[in-house]
């Protein structure tokens, strides 16, 4: 059986009107003339952005073809695969936008899914004696277990426990510090995400509390 492997999407896209053939079929809806417009890069960034996609190919050439004739004058004179774009500019621009739609939609996601998960597991508490404190902020939060909430012995061991059982049942949390366990999900998550990642945290205490 072979090791699976992470699979990661991206777009790719040329800085020209069209690939190496010209003339060939495109989509109605196609807009890649607008490749030297700053505006159709954007787009571009907020579409892959909508798409989850986790990254984006830029085609070019890093200089004129210069090897026939030891100059570049024949490249020039056909029009041969001349560099279009600059970039880091375009890169520049398309970065902004991206952070734009984070600030715009994916901070107020977390903010409201973060408030709603952390929520749900300090209403765990009250069935959990190993859970101490929970705090965090957005989708950053951390669960402190403890073997005594009056003296706050750390329960070191426990957490280990607890974190092997959730990943056991599908639930992938990491360990901070000695005795804490972070919840760090994606900033897309949804409410409905949120309670099946807090119930089987619940079931995986219960495993270690019974133990």
């Amino acid at each position: 059986m072979t090791k699976s492997r992470e699979l990661r999407f991206n777009a790719f896209n040329m800085t020209a009107p069209s690939h190496n053939w010209a003339g060939l079929w495109s989509h109605p809806r196609d807009t890649s003339i607008n490749y030297n417009s700053l505006d159709y890069w954007v787009d571009y960034a907020k579409t892959a952005e909508r798409g989850l996609l986790d990254g984006i190919f830029l085609a070019d050439v890093f200089g004129v073809y210069d090897v026939f004739g030891d100059s570049p004058d024949t490249a020039v004179r056909h029009a041969v695969q001349l560099p279009n774009a600059e970039p880091t500019l375009l890169v520049s621009a398309m970065a902004l936008a991206t952070i734009k739609l984070l600030k715009d939609t994916l901070v107020a996601n977390a903010a409201d899914v973060g408030a709603h998960m952390m929520a749900e597991l300090k209403s765990l508490s009250d069935a959990h004696p190993l859970i101490g404190d929970v705090r965090g902020r957005g989708l950053m939060i951390g669960v402190e277990l403890v073997r005594n909430r009056q003296t706050k012995e750390r329960a070191t061991t426990e957490r280990d426990a607890v974190v092997n059982a959730a990943f056991r049942r599908g639930l992938l949390v990491l360990g901070a510090g000695k005795n804490a366990i972070r919840f760090s999900p994606p900033l897309v998550l949804t409410k409905a995400q949120a309670d099946t990642a807090v119930k089987i945290f619940g079931e995986a205490l219960t495993e270690i509390e019974g133990g």
